[in-house]
């Protein structure tokens, strides 16, 4: 699993990559915590701050991207594995044509 080294950080200034460095007990004790948070529903009052960062574009002004803290960020990739096998599994014609666009670039209804 990688990030880009020049990602941005959230709010606990902690880069992505740094989990490579911890000890195999210590992404033990990760995972257990990303299952206890599945099994509340919830996550922790400390992780309810996503920082909004205006990325310029070249001629669109600016586009808003949402940085959520490291444990997030990390779930949310460890999750993409299952998410994708869903999607396939799930697939609708219906949403196909859209898949493929990025979301600025599909057509706007507001010109």
């Amino acid at each position: 699993m990688t990030f880009p080294g020049d990602t941005g950080l959230g709010h606990d200034s902690i880069a992505p990559r740094a989990i490579t460095r911890l000890s195999p007990d210590a992404i033990k004790t990760l995972a257990a915590l990303f299952v206890a948070f599945e099994r509340y529903g919830e996550w922790a009052e400390v992780n309810d701050l996503v920082l909004i960062v205006l990325l310029p574009e070249n001629d669109r002004g600016y586009r808003p991207i949402g940085l959520f803290p490291t444990n997030i960020r990390l779930w949310f990739r460890v999750q993409l594995v299952t998410v994708r096998i869903w999607e396939k599994q799930n697939e609708m014609r219906l949403f196909l044509a859209v898949r493929a666009l990025a979301p600025r670039k599909q057509p706007s209804r507001f010109h």
